[in-house]
Parts: C-alpha cells; sequence; structure tokens
C-alpha cells in the first residue's frame, strides 16, 4: 500500500512539472492612444484567439498555449471621437517561444509599432513598407504596362531585408510569402480594376512567379486573407468542374487544415452555382462522400429546393432608414428588382451608378427598385444611402438572416427579380452594369401584358 502511495505521488509530481514545463507563447507591451478613443484587440492564431486588454498604465501581457505555428496577428478595431472606425492587423513571431514585447501607438487613424526582438522588428519594418507603398500604389495611376515594375518593388524589399536581417528560415519563408501573396492580391484586384475601363493588364505580369500552390500551401495560411481566395481562384480557373477542382486539390495541396477548407468552399460553391434537381443531389452526395461537414452540405443543398424558379419567397420583415417594418409582400402585383448590397462591399458600391441611371430608365411604375443592404452597422448604412443620394427602397435587413440563407446567399452583390404574384423569377439576375437587366425586366412587362 505505501508502495503504491508513493507511486501515485511520483506520478502526480511527474504531471505537475510536465503541465509546469508545457511550452507557452508570452505577449506583452504597453499600448498608448489620442483621448476619447476606443478600441477592441485580440491575439488570433490558427486555432487560437486572446482578448487583449490594456491596464491603467498602459501595459498588457497574455500567454497562450504554444502550438506547432509560430505565428499570429495582433488585430485591432478603433473607434475614433466622431465615430469613424478604423483597423489595423500585424503579424507577431514567436521564437523558440520566446517572449515578444511590442509597443503601440494608435493615432491619426494609423498603428505606429515598436518591436524589441530583431525577428518582429523585420515584420513590422516590412508592414511599414507595405503600407506606405500600398498608399502610392493606389493613390497615383498607372499605366498596365507600368505595373510589373511597381510590384516586383514589394518582392524586391522582402529580399532586401532577408539579405541584410538574415532571419531565420521559417521567418524568411514568411516574409516571402507575404510578398508574394501582396503581390498576388493587387494582380487580382488591379484585373477587375482595368477590366472595368474596358483594358487588359499584361500576360507576363505573373511570369516568373511561383504557382499559387506553392504560394499560398502554407501552415500558416490562415494568417494571409487572401491565401484562401487566391487558393480557390487558381482551382476554378484550372479546373471547370467541381470533381476536377477536388481533384486538382488533392493533387496540389498538402496543408490539411488548407486542404479541407478549400474542399468545404467548392462544396459551398456547388450549392450556390448548381440549380436544384435530384441529379445534382446525388451528384453531391458522392462529392461530399467522407468530408467532414458533408452531411450539412447536402442538407444545404437539399432545402434550396425552395429557392428554385417559381418557389414563393420568404415575408421577412425589413427596416427602412426611419426604422419602420416592410415586408415584400407591401409591393405585391409589381416585379420586384432587389439588390443585396453592404457598404462595406467594392463590387456591391460599384454597382450603384449603374442601378440609378436603370432607375431613371425603367419608368413602368410595374417596376419597383429595391436594395437591402446586410449592413450590421445601421448607421454606416444610412449614411451610405445619403452619400450615394440612392433611390428606389432602400431596406436593412436586420438581424434576421432567414432571407439570405433562403437564398443561399454566400456573396454579394446578389440580385433577385420577384414577380406580381410574389415568387421567384430568377434568383441569379443579371447585375445592372451588365446591359442585359433592361432587356429582360422589358421582356417580363411585355409577357404580363
Amino acid at each position: 500500500m505505501i508502495c503504491m502511495k508513493r507511486f501515485c505521488f511520483y506520478l502526480f509530481v511527474l504531471a505537475c512539472v510536465a503541465c509546469r514545463n508545457k511550452p507557452e507563447y508570452t505577449f506583452t507591451g504597453e499600448l498608448y492612444s489620442t483621448e476619447g478613443i476606443s478600441y477592441r484587440l485580440s491575439l488570433q492564431g490558427n486555432d487560437t484567439t486572446a482578448s487583449i486588454v490594456p491596464d491603467s498604465c498602459h501595459r498588457f501581457s497574455v500567454t497562450l498555449p504554444a502550438g506547432n505555428i509560430p505565428f499570429f496577428n495582433f488585430n485591432g478595431v478603433v473607434t475614433e471621437k466622431d465615430g469613424e472606425k478604423w483597423q489595423f492587423s500585424t503579424p507577431v513571431y514567436f521564437q523558440n517561444s520566446k517572449p515578444v514585447k511590442m509597443k503601440f501607438v494608435l493615432q491619426n487613424q494609423e498603428a505606429m509599432i515598436e518591436a524589441v526582438d530583431k525577428g518582429n522588428r523585420m515584420l513590422q519594418e516590412f508592414r511599414a513598407y507595405m503600407l506606405q507603398s500600398g498608399k502610392t500604389f493606389w493613390q497615383s495611376s498607372s499605366a498596365p504596362g507600368e505595373l510589373k515594375g511597381k510590384l516586383s518593388d514589394f518582392l524586391q524589399e522582402a529580399k532586401r531585408l532577408i539579405a541584410t536581417r538574415q532571419p531565420d528560415e521559417v521567418l524568411a519563408d514568411y516574409l516571402n510569402t507575404w510578398s508574394l501573396i501582396t503581390y498576388l492580391e493587387i494582380v487580382q484586384n488591379m484585373a477587375h480594376h482595368y477590366g472595368r475601363q474596358g483594358m487588359q493588364l499584361p500576360e507576363d505580369l505573373t511570369s516568373g512567379l511561383p504557382g499559387v500552390p506553392a504560394i499560398v500551401d502554407k501552415p500558416y495560411w490562415r494568417q494571409f486573407y487572401g491565401s484562401k481566395i487566391l487558393a480557390l481562384s487558381y482551382l476554378r480557373k484550372q479546373a471547370r468542374t467541381p470533381e476536377e477542382q477536388i481533384r486538382l486539390l488533392k493533387e496540389q495541396f498538402r496543408t490539411p487544415s488548407m486542404r479541407e477548407a478549400l474542399h468545404l468552399s467548392i462544396l459551398a460553391n456547388y450549392i450556390s452555382e448548381y440549380p436544384y434537381s435530384e441529379e445534382n443531389l446525388i451528384r453531391l452526395e458522392t462529392l461530399c462522400e467522407g468530408v467532414p461537414g458533408g452531411e450539412d452540405v447536402v442538407h444545404q443543398y437539399r432545402e434550396k429546393r425552395f429557392s428554385v424558379v417559381g418557389a414563393p419567397i420568404p415575408d421577412v420583415t425589413f427596416e427602412d432608414r426611419s426604422g419602420n417594418q416592410h415586408r415584400l409582400s407591401d409591393f405585391k402585383d409589381k416585379y420586384l428588382y432587389i439588390d443585396l448590397w453592404a457598404s462595406w462591399c467594392s463590387p456591391c458600391c460599384a454597382e450603384i451608378p449603374y442601378l440609378q441611371k436603370l432607375e431613371k430608365s425603367v419608368t413602368n411604375p410595374d417596376v419597383v427598385f429595391v436594395s437591402i443592404s446586410t449592413d450590421k452597422d445601421t448607421d454606416v448604412w444610412r449614411k451610405k444611402v445619403k452619400e450615394e443620394n440612392m433611390g428606389g427602397i432602400q431596406l436593412n435587413i436586420g438581424k434576421d438572416r432567414s432571407f439570405t440563407n433562403y437564398f443561399y446567399v454566400t456573396s454579394i452583390p446578389r440580385f433577385i427579380i420577384i414577380d406580381p404574384e410574389q415568387k421567384i423569377v430568377t434568383a441569379h439576375a443579371p447585375k445592372p452594369s451588365s446591359g442585359e437587366l433592361e432587356k429582360l425586366l422589358n421582356k417580363l412587362l411585355e409577357k404580363q401584358g
């Protein structure tokens, strides 16, 4: 009995030592700001998030369990005295689980950051360069032929820092990945920008760069917002069908978390792109076999049968700018052209001038234009509506998301046409800038007689 007690005691001691020696990440620092502003701060890793609250002496300290990925994002949302919001994000690197200390100053809608250790100092140096160069890049108009030279500066700066600061291999890879992802994100955005002006980007803009999988397929991919978007865009460009996309995904991506996330995104795209039918349902069930969360995907698609052409619409309640409640049934006996949008959505806002032009062109009283905002901040929504002098019926979706769930809205803008009997004409109507919408509306009106 004594031996057993002694044995249990030794086990207890060993357990305590093990817990005590469990690796941790410690993040400390100081944060100063101009008087009257408020902020929300957090340290976010792949699967861990911790809130950060400085004390009365402006100091903060947070300890997190160390994981396999030594990179976190320090995120902040700042609210100025006048209510205007801005945000910042900066990477934090924990080398060999060593404590990290930083100083933050929030003023003039900018976060000035000073790191103690050389690894994080290098990251902050590159961040400052990116912010300054980014402002210059977007503020000055460049001909398509000049873009490659300007974009290459991002890559060269990363190479310069790696050569002069000589970071460890992990940090060097992170910095290089950061510069490449930024490069590709800008190319994607500029393609959209110039495309609206009838111009094309040079074909050699990405020549000489590693392929997208080689760039984004990293254990720390979640630390870069653009990683998933770039990967999905690559898969959709290289493979036409979801079956081909999944095959390509398995062939070219190795990081388990990224493969799983991309697989689910391909399935989500299937739900939004393929109209409901028993044939398409069986096809989706095959795609979901053995996939974690696949049963939920199939269930979502089954529910889509309620949003097919001719299906009745849900009669949910929305609010106008004055707080008055409205239902779409208030506009029965009319064709409704519904614009689902948000003030923060650039593609949504790009359609506003075209929608305004259409509202003036289509004068038939049997057509009603209804803009439904998904903004959670209704003050920002009202401000945007006023600034853009938006016409038509302006509503906000509020807290009830049943309308967007019904139509399986995964991205905005989204345009829907409802007939006078409150049934769906199309859940994917042409956008105002397409040039096809007015023709479709006139055709519907002629059919109505």
